[in-house]
């Protein structure tokens, strides 16, 4: 079976139930999953403070899109004059037009519908080339943010530094005890468990994460310059592991 991708998120169940139950009748296999923080799950249109997220095909998108983003779908007459979108201008309108993953579904149908009935229809080319557009900012590589990077090498080294400047008083060791004796280890040789395990991890984070394009295309989130900090980031932390552990046996044995 093929993956299935993060097409959009909602925040209540039904909402992405209804929305799933259109795609399949449409012959396109859709599921809904909890959302869950993970590693690499970066995609264009998702809402942290949804809670349900609708997942298909990559080789579907375009064919969900075509089917949500109807522009044909809402007769401008059914809309309520006290729709929010009502009190916008054209080019407020047009704007949800250009960024459909932003606004949602909905919203796009309603936008355009409004702008046909102040004739001000789009054109079946001018919405291709808001489309291009839209998909050349959002495969844009972003930079991670520098206080990010800082934290995640002081991490990634954390287990040196606690060595080169921590203490073995007897007040904060740990006492590991066996059958045959007692070994006092001082805490500060497991610092590399917490906070150094989360060095490790961000940057796997910066290395492996992919951000999922309305087109259902995935590329690389972050730009060359913060993958190679995240490529240091996780050698710096497992050498700093490996010294970490020739000192414990170092000063233990």
């Amino acid at each position: 079976m093929e993956e299935l991708l993060a097409y959009q998120t909602f925040s209540l169940k039904s909402e992405a139930t209804e929305v799933a139950e259109r795609l399949r009748k449409a012959g396109i296999i859709a599921e809904i999953v909890e959302k869950a923080v993970g590693l690499g799950g970066v995609f264009v249109g998702s809402n942290y403070a949804d809670g349900y997220i609708l997942r298909i095909s990559a080789a579907d998108f375009s064919k969900a899109n075509s089917i949500l983003y109807d522009s044909n779908s809402i007769a401008p007459e059914s809309i309520s004059p006290d729709h929010p979108l009502n009190a916008m201008s054209n080019d407020e309108l047009k704007d949800i037009v250009a960024k459909p993953d932003e606004w949602g579904a909905d919203n796009y149908n309603i936008a355009m519908a409004l702008l046909k009935s102040r004739d001000m229809t789009i054109s079946e080319k001018e919405l291709a080339e808001m489309r291009e557009e839209r998909i050349a900012v959002l495969s844009e590589r972003k930079h991670m943010n520098p206080a990010l990077l800082f934290v995640g090498y002081f991490t990634a080294l954390s287990p040196v530094i606690a060595n080169l400047f921590g203490t073995q008083d007897s007040n904060w060791a740990n006492r590991i005890h066996d059958n045959n004796g007692l070994y006092n280890i001082p805490a500060v040789y497991f610092v590399w468990y917490f906070p150094g395990v989360a060095g490790l991890l961000l940057g796997f984070l910066i290395i492996g994460s992919k951000t999922t394009l309305p087109d259902g295309r995935r590329i690389l989130t972050y730009d060359k310059a913060t993958i190679k900090h995240g490529i240091n980031i996780s050698v710096l932390n497992i050498l700093s592991w490996l010294v970490n552990i020739l000192v414990v046996l170092f000063k233990v044995l």
